[in-house]
C-alpha cells in the first residue's frame, strides 16, 4: 500500500476473491490462497509461515464484496528485514486448478532505524552557540534526514528530557508547517518559531523527530541531549514596561518642578490645565521628557 511499517511488528494484508459472474460453472466460489513477500522488488519470494494455503470464499457481487468477500492475513514482519523494495504477491487457485496472481502496487517500505539530526544543525536566530536574546520570540533552525522511509513529524520540549511516547501530544505533523515528509528535513527560521513568553530566564529546548514507519530519535549523550544537536539553550532577557515619572498637572506651560502652589490652583479665570510627563525607556535608560504638554 506504499506505506512504511518496523520490523518485529505485526501487518495485516488484507485482499478480495471476486468471481466473474458470466463462468461460475467454471469459476467454483470457494478459493486457496498463498501469500508471497519479496524484498527485492520482485526478483524473488518467500512464503511467511502458514500462507501457503489460506482458504476464502469469493464474492460475485459488490455488496457480498464489501461484507463478506474479504481474506485477511496477519504477517509477523521479521524484525531483521529493512528496506525500501518490499511487495507482495498473492496466487489465488480454485477447486478446478484455475489461478490467478496479483502483485500489489506501489513497493512499500520495511524501516528499522530512527532519523538522524544532524550534528551542529540546530540553531536559534541563526546561532548553534549558547544564545541570548531580548525578544520574546527566537526562530529554531535544524536539519535531519532518514536513510528510507520519510520523516513525517517533530517533537519540540522546552525544559522536559524526556524522551516523548508515541501518544505525547508533543508530535506535530510537518504538513502543519508546510513541509511535506521527506527523508531529508531543513528548518529554518520562518518554519519554526517559539514564543519565550514574559518571564525571563535561561531555557532548554529538546527536539525529536520520527518517520512515516514509527521510528523516532532518542536524545543524545545518554539522554542528556548534546548543543546543537538535539538540545538547545537560550537565555532571555525580557524587556521591563516603560517606566513613568514626573507626570504632573499645573495652570502654566512652563511650571517648575515639583510645581509650586500657585501653579497648581486653577480658577474660572484661568480654567487652562498642562499635563506633563517623563518616561524612562527599558533598553538604555534614557530619560525623556514629552515634546508639548497637553491642554486641557
Amino acid at each position: 500500500d506504499g506505506d512504511a511499517y518496523r520490523g518485529g511488528t505485526v501487518k495485516t494484508i488484507s485482499w478480495t476473491i471476486r468471481t466473474d459472474p458470466n463462468y461460475k460453472d467454471l469459476d467454483p466460489g470457494f478459493y486457496s490462497s498463498q501469500l508471497s513477500i519479496s524484498q527485492d522488488g520482485g526478483a524473488t519470494w518467500t512464503v511467511p509461515s502458514g500462507a501457503v494455503s489460506i482458504p476464502g470464499a469469493s464474492c460475485d457481487s459488490q455488496e457480498l464484496c464489501r461484507s463478506d468477500g474479504f481474506i485477511s492475513y496477519d504477517w509477523s514482519i521479521p524484525s531483521n528485514w529493512e528496506g525500501d523494495q518490499f511487495v507482495v504477491k498473492v496466487n489465488v487457485v480454485n477447486a478446478k486448478g484455475q489461478s490467478h496472481v496479483s502483485v500489489n502496487q506501489p513497493k512499500f517500505i520495511i524501516d528499522n532505524t530512527a532519523p538522524v539530526i544532524t550534528a551542529g544543525s540546530f540553531t536559534i536566530n541563526g546561532q548553534a552557540g549558547a544564545v541570548n536574546s531580548k525578544k520574546s520570540s527566537i526562530k529554531l533552525g535544524v536539519q535531519a534526514s532518514d536513510n528510507l522511509s520519510p520523516i513525517t513529524e517533530y517533537c519540540l520540549k522546552k525544559e522536559i528530557s524526556s524522551d516523548p511516547v508515541d501518544s505525547d501530544p508533543c508530535w506535530v505533523a510537518l504538513t502543519i508547517k508546510g513541509l511535506l515528509p521527506s527523508k531529508a528535513i531543513v528548518f529554518t527560521g520562518s518554519d519554526l518559531s517559539v514564543s519565550l513568553g514574559f518571564i525571563g530566564g535561561t531555557f532548554s529546548y529538546y527536539l525529536w523527530f520520527r518517520d512515516k514507519a514509527g521510528n523516532k530519535t532518542t536524545l543524545s549523550n545518554s539522554g542528556a541531549g548534546t548543543a546543537a544537536t538535539d538540545k538547545q539553550t537560550v537565555s532571555y532577557t525580557p524587556g521591563s514596561s516603560i517606566s513613568w515619572y514626573k507626570v504632573y498637572a499645573s495652570n502654566s506651560l512652563t511650571p517648575s518642578y515639583p510645581p509650586v502652589q500657585s501653579e497648581l490652583q486653577i480658577s474660572e479665570s484661568n480654567p487652562i490645565v498642562y499635563v506633563r510627563w517623563g518616561y524612562q525607556w527599558i533598553n538604555g535608560g534614557q530619560v525623556s521628557t514629552n515634546g508639548d504638554p497637553i491642554k486641557l
